[in-house]
């Protein structure tokens, strides 16, 4: 049995194959690392399951332990070695199994780091760009405030323009309510001077002739109305000077309507200018 057992001892010497295999991805972090990422960030995508270095090291461990007990149960038998044996297959097989379908099912540190690192960059690039816009933005704006501050200018001088303007007007709007009030007051001189003219004989009447004359007169005065008819209408039955007299007042009588009155002094400065 001891001679069988020293012709057996060579599968031994696979442990430290194993074990050296192992160990050899762990000098190479960087070649380790892209295959297990890629396998995780495959394995998130629902691909196909790709074993990694660490993954093909424990199965390999696995496979190996396996191995040696079948091996010791070939050689010693035995209930205890037989019963380790069984134990440590099933636990081999339980270890596979859970490093390679559940661990691999789960996404490693360095893919969820790298989706971190993406999602970061993302970000940066976006902020990049808001950065960029808000610059623009404010180059925007300096022409903008100097625009605002033109329009703010501009609106204070129109301001101040409007209220000069509206003083001006109510200022002229009581020059002409002033000049029509003298106007006023100079036709009726100026129809009293024509009616004391007419009545030559001083009688207090006048004749065909006498009323024909004023008439031509009373026509030619300057910014005056003179209706004809209503003064030949109002003559039919009265020629004293007092109804004269009560034509002419009507000129500063508010109360007469326009329609009936027989003169009317023009409200146009522009006549009022001519006569002066």
């Amino acid at each position: 049995m001891a001679d069988e057992a020293k012709e057996e001892t060579p599968p031994q010497e696979e442990v430290p194959d194993v074990e050296a295999q192992d160990s050899k991805p762990a000098s190479k972090p960087a070649d380790a690392a892209t295959p297990a990422a890629e396998g995780g960030e495959e394995n998130c995508l629902g691909g196909d399951k790709v074993l990694t270095p660490v993954t093909m090291g424990v199965l390999g461990i696995c496979g190996a332990m396996v191995g040696l007990y079948l091996a010791a149960m070939g050689i010693w038998g035995g209930a205890v070695v037989t019963v380790a044996g069984l134990v440590a297959i099933i636990v081999g097989g339980l270890v596979s199994k859970f490093q390679y379908f559940d661990l691999e099912s789960l996404e490693t540190l360095r893919t969820v780091h790298n989706g971190l690192r993406a999602s970061v960059n993302d970000f940066s690039a976006e902020n990049t760009k808001l950065v960029a816009n808000n610059d623009r933005l404010e180059e925007e704006i300096v022409p903008l405030k100097e625009c605002e501050e033109k329009l703010s200018a501009i609106a204070e001088q129109s301001g101040s323009d409007v209220k000069k303007l509206t003083g001006l007007v109510a200022e002229n709007q009581k020059t002409l309510d002033t000049m029509h009030e003298i106007q006023k007051q100079d036709t009726v001189q100026s129809l009293m001077q024509i009616l004391m003219e007419a009545d030559r004989d001083e009688d207090g009447e006048l004749t065909d002739r006498e009323v024909k004359r004023l008439m031509n007169k009373m026509k030619n005065l300057p910014a005056v109305n003179f209706n004809e008819e209503r003064f030949e209408r109002k003559l039919e039955n009265h020629r004293q000077l007092s109804t004269f007299l009560t034509m002419v007042h009507e000129v500063n009588d508010e109360s007469v309507p326009k329609d009936d009155r027989i003169f009317t002094v023009s409200e146009d400065p522009k006549e009022v200018a001519m006569e002066e």
